[in-house]
């Protein structure tokens, strides 16, 4: 259910210039109720990064509300990058996202993957396969590194925020899909600042509030969760992640 607030906004006809954004591999689990485990000194210490400094929800913020009782966060997530910039997603949408990544899985002949539940909780397949659907695709988040070997804060929000290069040109990332193991969120940038996007009625006060981010939590964010995710243990095959949308223009298949 959308804000009303938030929908008495009329999107703006041109893009800011700095909103990119996030893609997600092809196979993680449905998110579990468990704390994903973190890579680097977050994975030894099992810290979480926080959501960052909360703000008063700027006026120009489009959110869309999540009841507290489903696991529609994928939904909400994903209409938190697009910011009425594109049309919502639906719940219908990422269904049907579920079922071909179930076919897909038939078809290659995998042991079955729950990619959704009645109440939601889809898989971030179901998620990649519901945005090919709809001409938009993700790719994932990486650290990137100095010439002396330590992870950059500023490359590594800017190298996450930048044009993703397609075969007909640059595409602009519209934000960053979080996949925190159990809960998906959103990060998108205007006018330089990274905000962070919760739906969950707890951490947003229903919508009052969102969260800025610098570059040094960025740099956790993507350690903790996308690292991890490609740092699988034992019992904890496969974690969440951290992905840049962007729209193609054409169904991805």
């Amino acid at each position: 259910m959308l804000d009303l607030v938030g929908a008495l906004f009329t999107p703006p006809t041109s893009r800011l210039p700095d909103v990119p954004f996030i893609s997600v591999p092809k196979r993680l689990r449905v998110p579990t109720s468990l704390v994903p485990l973190a890579p680097a000194l977050s994975r030894l210490f099992g810290v979480v990064p926080g959501r960052g400094r909360r703000v008063v929800r700027p006026g120009w913020c489009l959110f869309d509300v999540q009841d507290a009782h489903t696991g529609f966060c994928a939904v909400h997530a994903l209409n938190h990058i697009m910011q009425g910039e594109f049309p919502w997603f639906s719940v219908e949408d990422l269904r049907e996202g579920a079922q071909l990544a179930s076919l897909a899985d038939h078809e290659a002949q995998v042991p079955p993957v729950e990619h959704s539940l009645p109440t939601g909780y889809f898989s971030s397949e179901a998620v990649g396969r519901g945005l090919g659907r709809r001409s938009f695709d993700m790719r994932g988040v990486q650290v990137i590194y100095t010439a002396s070997g330590e992870a950059s804060p500023g490359d590594t929000l800017q190298g996450a925020l930048g044009p993703i290069q397609l075969a007909n040109g640059p595409a602009d990332v519209l934000g960053i899909f979080v996949h925190q193991g159990a809960h998906y969120t959103a990060m998108i940038s205007r006018a330089g600042i990274l905000y962070h996007i919760d739906s969950l009625p707890v951490a947003s006060g229903d919508g009052q509030y969102i969260y800025e981010v610098s570059a040094e939590l960025f740099l956790q964010f993507v350690q903790h969760f996308a690292q991890a995710s490609r740092s699988p243990t034992p019992g904890r095959p496969e974690i969440g992640g951290m992905f840049r949308i962007f729209y193609t223009g054409s169904a991805v298949h």
